[in-house]
């Protein structure tokens, strides 16, 4: 059975509303909250946090994805170029690590560790998505070339084109 996991980050111990939308897969659903205080204490050393994590101890993951959360979205958002890709990226990440902890052993420095998984995801994300802009852009010709010409037609496929010249620009600029 697949099971879904949904990383959850708030700022404070605040109540928070909470809305959960259908996965659409009839999978279950485990949630993990973690809560980020300032006066919490990070104490552990990665290595330390590490061999709790791999022992399931849920206090040892939230202290250190408070750890490295923010650095990680920050290097995902200036590759990405989008602060919600990049949020979903570091989740994808933590929920990676989180899902493999009994079996996971990282060798050297953790930052280094979740850094490279911030480049090979984002790499992972730009080819998904290159691959769909080339996609669209057939898709445009296509219809282009084998469609009789009509003013809505014709104003809809430079829309098109637009956003596909945006969004290619976008990519080789960084």
């Amino acid at each position: 059975m697949n099971r879904t996991f949904l990383l959850l980050h708030f700022d404070s111990m605040q109540p928070h509303n909470l809305t959960i939308i259908s996965n659409h897969r009839d999978e279950p659903i485990t949630f993990i909250f973690i809560f980020t205080t300032m006066d919490q204490p990070t104490a552990y050393s990665d290595k330390v946090l590490l061999e709790k994590i791999n022992n399931s101890d849920k206090e040892a993951f939230a202290q250190f994805y408070r750890r490295y959360w923010e650095q990680l979205f920050s290097t995902a958002a200036k590759t990405l170029r989008s602060k919600e890709e990049a949020a979903d990226l570091v989740q994808d990440i933590f929920v990676s690590l989180w899902n493999r902890r009994g079996s996971l052993h990282i060798e050297g420095p953790a930052s280094a560790y979740l850094q490279q998984s911030v480049k090979y995801k984002s790499i992972h994300y730009i080819e998904k998505n290159i691959t769909r802009r080339d996609y669209l852009a057939v898709f445009s010709d296509t219809v282009a070339y084998n469609t009789p010409p009509s003013a809505e037609i014709d104003i809809e496929l430079k829309q098109v084109k637009q956003i596909v010249n945006q969004a290619v620009a976008a990519i080789s600029a960084g």
